[in-house]
């Protein structure tokens, strides 16, 4: 009896909760407690205060497009439209443009959680909800909010919406005297969009002839940040010309380059290349310290900022203050023992043990070193590649556990053999060179290894210029082997020692 009474409660719950989740669920799509068997265009069409909106939507061909999947639409009034530029009202291109920033797919209702709400819409721009959805962008909703549709959902606001542009349509935008913005127009450059473009024939020479689609291309767009893509949110930092020539000057003796013009090229890339943060931040959520997309700290000084501009894809701060530190641009780099880019063993043909070993150890650096063993008479080294070297000194040190290594090697080429038994030969050398190159720029002394995993300063280096990329090569060094017992043979053995690392640092000398 008591189980069936429990029952009977819970069946009571059930239907109770789902009551009321059947009342919310019609709340959304009863307009003033009736069914609204519109759909979106009949919706608009019906109500007067809409009539230069639904004109728009009939005009720019979007009322083709509304019966196809759910939509939500702001929709302004007659009054707020009524002061719309002529030269967008009267073309297409550009209407159609302006009316597709009120229309996206989903249906979104003004109980939206999030306080504010990153919207893509129809024409490709986005667009902000703010207040629990009661305002977007500058624009308020007009009770009764949440109109439901057939199809969706309409919301009539009391302002018209600007089509946002894109945070490089703004820079192209802003003043040209600006030198940031003059440096970055110079990076541009149009290319043939392949995918895009229309094969139409061939030449006399078998050339494949497009009707072509140009696209801009820039290194920066490609590798620091692409601020025309409206399918990702940035913000970025634009700096006044007092700003940008202190950073100027800062770097410029660390981007030297054979060249004057292309020296003075890459230091104004390195000023440029950690303004770009993934986000979008305003005066409201600006933290302390960012971190570029390059993954180079940014400190904003708050009382620095002139100005800022909300866009379509993420926002733009300008600061008369450059907010990267030196140390954290021009910063220490680490190279990972196991992670070996190249590796040489000579003579090739040598079939004597040897292996390169991603040795386990909880002591080293990242869990892992690298073990090169050797065999007799064999030369070998293993290569790291170190990026972006700027031309200033850097002092090196590296980690090179020595562990116990006992070797009995057995050498022939004696008219009697014999055996040694090597313990501990971990001499080795560091060379840098240029980038997959055999001649060294510079060569350490023989450096030992230690015994355990101390950090070793082997030696400096200055980079005369700008490397984008030098190869550090380890190479075992060939020592001499003494027979045991003594013997009067002529002959004299020798062999290479193993190589092992656990890292290499370089670590630039800041003036």
């Amino acid at each position: 009896m008591t189980q069936n009474k429990y029952i009977i409660v819970f069946l009571t719950a059930c239907l109770v909760a789902l009551y009321c989740c059947k009342d919310k669920w019609d709340d959304h799509y009863n307009l003033n407690g009736s069914q609204n068997s519109n759909d979106l265009l009949q919706q608009i069409k019906a109500t007067p205060e809409l009539s230069k909106f639904y004109d728009y939507l009939t005009k720019t061909g979007y009322d083709k497009i509304l019966g196809s999947s759910q939509f939500t639409i702001w929709a302004p009034t007659n009054d707020a439209l009524a002061s719309l530029d002529a030269a967008i009202a009267s073309d297409t291109v550009k209407l159609k443009q302006f009316i597709g920033n009120y229309i996206c797919y989903q249906a979104y209702y003004n109980d939206t959680p999030d306080s504010s709400l990153q919207i893509k819409m129809l024409n490709g721009k986005h667009i902000t909800i703010y207040k629990n959805g009661q305002t977007i962008e500058n624009a308020n909703l007009i009770a009764p909010y949440d109109r439901p549709c057939r199809n969706g959902v309409l919301h009539i606001i009391d302002h018209f919406i600007d089509t946002k542009p894109t945070i490089r349509e703004y820079l192209l935008g802003e003043d040209p005297n600006l030198e940031q913005v003059f440096f970055l127009k110079t990076l541009d450059k149009l290319v043939i969009d392949v995918a895009k473009s229309t094969r139409i024939g061939v030449d006399s020479k078998g050339n494949t002839i497009y009707d072509t689609v140009w696209v801009n291309s820039s290194p920066y767009l490609k590798n620091i940040a692409n601020l025309d893509d409206e399918n990702e949110i940035f913000t970025y930092i634009l700096l006044t010309n007092n700003a940008f020539e202190q950073a100027f000057n800062a770097y410029r003796p660390y981007s030297k380059m054979p060249i004057a013009q292309q020296w003075d090229s890459l230091t104004a890339y390195n000023v440029c290349s950690d303004l770009a943060i993934k986000g979008k931040y305003n005066l409201n959520n600006l933290p302390d310290t960012l971190i570029s997309t390059n993954g180079i700290k940014v400190n904003i000084d708050k009382q620095s900022i002139i100005k800022t501009a909300d866009l379509s894809n993420g926002a733009v701060i300008m600061l008369d203050k450059y907010p990267v530190q030196l140390k954290n641009k021009v910063k220490p780099i680490i190279l990972e023992g196991e992670n070996p880019v190249g590796r040489s063993f000579t003579p090739k043909k040598d079939t004597t043990f040897r292996s390169v070993v991603k040795r386990y150890d909880p002591m080293a650096s990242g869990g892992y070193d690298l073990i090169y063993n050797f065999s007799s008479g064999s030369a070998f080294w293993v290569q790291f590649t170190a990026n972006n070297i700027f031309s200033a000194k850097y002092k090196f040190y590296w980690v090179a556990p020595n562990y116990i290594y006992n070797l009995k090697n057995k050498i022939t080429g004696t008219p009697n053999a014999v055996v040694d038994t090597v313990i501990n030969y971990f001499n080795q050398v560091l060379s840098v060179n240029p980038y997959n190159s055999n001649t060294a720029l510079f060569t350490f002394g023989q450096a030992l290894t230690t015994a355990n995993y101390t950090e070793t300063y082997i030696g400096e280096y200055t980079f005369a210029a700008f490397a984008n990329a030098v190869s550090l090569r380890v190479s075992g060094v060939t020592i001499k082997a003494l027979p045991s017992p003594p013997t009067t043979a002529t002959a004299s053995p020798s062999f290479a020692t193993a190589v092992s690392v656990d890292y290499i640092k370089m670590v630039p000398v800041i003036q």
